[in-house]
């Protein structure tokens, strides 16, 4: 399987910027020296999906685990036509918030991509909500840039 797909329609206008992120990027712990993810993620409506991808001891903690995150074009979405929605490991967990998602999906329309990957993090547990955190400026896969506001700089301590 290769990192990303290409869309089907029409010849690419754009190119996608390299993967700055290798393979192995969660289990070296490097990631804690990247500085804060951003809370770029409405994940509210996935709470279920997301405490299914922890063990019964993860969900009693407070958790700071890193994921990698896919990013999926969704332009039949009758809600928003630019929605990008989040899985990680085969689960739908969020969606890019629209601000972002307005920005990112027509830049991988115009390079004919429909996918991308990117280092993130699930944040939260014992009595809190769980979150998904990523890092715009990293990708594991060719890609686009994330744009993404200081409002969205994630509001945990760093590192963890």
């Amino acid at each position: 399987m290769g990192w990303f797909r290409r869309s089907l329609f029409g010849t690419p206008k754009a190119t996608l910027l390299p993967a700055t992120v290798s393979d192995g990027w969660d289990s070296d712990g490097g990631w804690n020296d990247w500085g804060p993810p951003f809370n770029a993620a409405r994940e509210g409506y996935h709470q279920e999906a997301i405490v299914g991808l922890l063990s019964t001891e993860q969900q009693v903690h407070r958790i700071v685990l890193p994921l990698t995150i896919h990013l999926i074009r969704e332009p039949t979405n009758p809600y928003d036509r630019f929605a990008l929605r989040i899985e990680a490991q085969g689960a739908h967990v969020a969606y890019l918030r629209a601000t972002i998602a307005a920005q990112v999906s027509p830049a991988l329309d115009a390079a004919g991509a429909i996918e991308m990957w990117v280092p993130g993090v699930l944040v939260g547990g014992g009595h809190r909500h769980y979150g998904i955190h990523l890092w715009p400026d990293r990708r594991l896969s060719p890609g686009v840039t994330i744009p993404c506001s200081p409002e969205f700089q994630s509001e945990m301590s760093w590192p963890p």
